[in-house]
């Protein structure tokens, strides 16, 4: 009996001391327990999402606990503080809000995009011809602007969201933001999780607003055709209606970014001039200020027996460079060094057939080759008579023939 009673409370004891020993482990905190500060937040390694310091109620810890970003969005340090914002909304544009600015024709103002909260410049008006943006004041001279008569004339993005513009340009009232996913390119939302992957990136032409686009086999927005002209709306991927007929392509000059572009005397944008070089600017179809040009890029001339070619120097600006004489042998004419010899070219050392032609190169005089037009070859490019040499005692001209500049007996 005894050896029964000293059993027994001997295992009461040691089950005693267990129970103590696990009370007195689970009352200490682990030595990592408390990793963080309750509230700390910082940006995830991918930026997927914002780590948060919380306190875990089930092990009495503190741990970074990650939330992920909506679709769209990344983690960003604003403020001091990492948060969850629109992809890609760091803003690039450096400009004061309120101010103004020349774009072409165009007045365009800092002012605050609604979805990344960015300044960036909006175009609001477009200056009449008789009232052209002036550089000075990021404004249209005198009083006048354009006045609109369509407010809802197109789409365009403004951040991720698409908004209707009217024919001055200015931005009006907002037709949709873009959802989770997909993004605003061109005036309309695209993307998404459609999974079509397109093949022909002209598949067809649609209307968009008073424009024409083309759009790929997965109906996304692609290259810009064409706007239709006043008086005409775009129908069926078509411009219809009457408008104004261009007579004259080349009505007047007009300042489009910093480069001169030719417009009709319908109002429509034509072909390119030529674009301003720093330090110049465009304004109103001029490139103005910081170059006093004295010739013209790639020319020539000659300066007694050397030649004298135009360059641009540091600045940007064309000036006539440093002459050089032509080598030993040659002459300068019509900005070109050739030969001086006693040939029948004119005292120049060229040799043509007895019709004027030519059979290679080496007929010609030096600076010249021989050119095919219609159904002979002469030599060329030629500025005058002087440059061509003789037929046995016939001279010959400098003629236009098939938009080429050639010696030949007769001009047509």
């Amino acid at each position: 009996m005894l050896t029964q009673r000293w059993f027994f409370s001997t295992v009461r004891l040691a089950f005693v001391l267990w129970l103590l020993a696990v009370m007195l482990a689970c009352s200490q905190p682990k030595e990592d327990c408390k990793e963080c500060t309750l509230g700390a937040r910082k940006c995830s390694a991918g930026r997927d999402g914002v780590l948060i310091c919380r306190a875990i109620k089930s092990i009495g810890c503190q741990k970074m606990v990650l939330e992920r970003c909506p679709t769209g969005q990344e983690c960003a340090v604003s403020g001091g503080r990492a948060v969850c914002q629109v992809s890609g909304s760091k803003c690039g544009v450096t400009c004061l809000d309120g101010q103004k600015r020349c774009e072409g024709e165009n007045v365009a103002v800092c002012q605050r995009e609604p979805i990344s909260n960015c300044l960036q410049w909006f175009v609001v008006k477009t200056c009449l011809a008789q009232n052209p943006c002036d550089a000075s004041t990021g404004d249209c001279s005198g009083t006048s602007g354009c006045t609109p008569k369509t407010l809802q004339h197109e789409k365009k993005c403004v951040g991720n969201a698409v908004y209707w513009f009217d024919d001055c340009g200015k931005q009006g009232k907002l037709d949709i933001t873009c959802t989770s996913g997909k993004t605003c390119q061109k005036g309309i939302c695209t993307g998404g999780n459609s999974g079509c992957q397109p093949k022909n990136l002209q598949a067809k032409q649609k209307c968009v607003g008073n424009q024409i686009y083309w759009f790929d086999d997965c109906n996304t927005q692609r290259d810009w055709v064409k706007t239709c002209q006043k008086g005409q709306t775009c129908q069926n991927s078509q411009c219809t209606g009457g408008g104004c007929q261009p007579n004259n392509p080349n009505h007047e000059k007009k300042c489009v970014g910093n480069a001169i572009y030719w417009f009709d005397d319908c109002g429509k944008q034509g072909t390119k001039l030529q674009d301003c070089v720093s330090p110049q600017t465009c304004s109103n179809g001029a490139c103005q200020g910081g170059c006093n040009n004295q010739c013209q890029s790639g020319k020539a001339q000659c300066v007694g027996n050397s030649l004298q070619t135009c360059d641009r120097d540091a600045k940007g600006c064309y000036a006539w460079g440093q002459a050089f004489p032509c080598p030993a042998g040659q002459i300068c004419q019509a900005g070109i060094c050739v030969a001086d010899g006693s040939g029948s070219g004119g005292g120049r050392s060229c040799k043509v057939g007895g019709l004027g032609t030519c059979k290679s190169d080496s007929d010609c005089c030096q600076g010249q080759t021989c050119i095919s037009y219609v159904i002979a070859k002469g030599c060329g490019p030629c500025s005058s008579g002087s440059d061509c040499p003789k037929a046995g005692f016939l001279p010959l001209s400098c003629c236009q023939i098939a938009g080429k500049a050639v010696c030949a007996l007769l001009c047509p």
